[in-house]
This record gives C-alpha cells, sequence and structure tokens, in this order.
C-alpha cells in the first residue's frame, strides 16, 4: 500500500481501489483539484483504478474544480469508477456536483454515497 498525504488531501492506493481524502476549511478549489489530481495519477503508476473519493472534510468545491476533475484526460483514462462519499452535505457541494455532473455524461461511473461501506461495495461491481 502506498500513501501520498497534503494539507489538501491524503491518496492511499491498495490492490483493490484508490482511496483519496479530501480536506479544506475554505472551499476547494481548482487548484487544490489540480495538486490533487497530480498526486493521484503519480500514485496510479498508468494503473486503471476504482477510485473512492471521501468529500467529508471539506465545507465546499468550487464549479470550475469539479469540472476540471472530470474533464481531466489522464484522470479519465486511470478511472475505472468513482465512488463519491458526502455525509450531509453543505448544498453548495450537492448543487454543484449535480450540476456538473448533468452537463455532459461522464466518462467513467460515478455515484454519490454517504459511507464508505456502500461506495465500496458499488465499486466492486466494476473490478
Amino acid at each position: 500500500m502506498e500513501t501520498l498525504n497534503s494539507l489538501i488531501s491524503d491518496i492511499k492506493k491498495t490492490k483493490d481501489y484508490v482511496k483519496t481524502v479530501l480536506h479544506s476549511n475554505d472551499e476547494f478549489t481548482q487548484e487544490d483539484m489540480e495538486d490533487h489530481i497530480r498526486r493521484c495519477v503519480k500514485i496510479s503508476k498508468n494503473e486503471k483504478s476504482l477510485v473512492m473519493m471521501d468529500m467529508r472534510e471539506i465545507n465546499s468545491i468550487t464549479t470550475d474544480a469539479v469540472r476540471f476533475s472530470i474533464n481531466h484526460k489522464k484522470l479519465i483514462k486511470l478511472t475505472k469508477a468513482l465512488a463519491i462519499i458526502t455525509v450531509s452535505p453543505t448544498l453548495r457541494i450537492q448543487l454543484v456536483l449535480t450540476a456538473v455532473l448533468n452537463l455532459k455524461k461522464s466518462p467513467y461511473p460515478i455515484n454519490i454515497f454517504s459511507n464508505e461501506e456502500n461506495a465500496l461495495e458499488w465499486l466492486k461491481k466494476y473490478e
């Protein structure tokens, strides 16, 4: 298992999936997402993976950050499916995710969960 940690996110690669935990007391910006994705690509070692993104520790995320992540060509090639975890998300997170996900068809399956167990169960369908 390999782990990369920073102030904005922790990334852990297991044999089954990549788990990321986003951190931010302020808004998670496109700049934050660019740094996070750069580290995700590094830890993936060019292997296509299932991804669990835990967003329970962020207060909000910009539309640009979400769009950047969905349109990132390298990330698209390396992602089999993405499970997003939020618990009682702020309306802003919920609206931004919903709006961006509905703008165009996602290049990989994406689903939103309130706990890690359900997210992992769903991800296993895409192994």
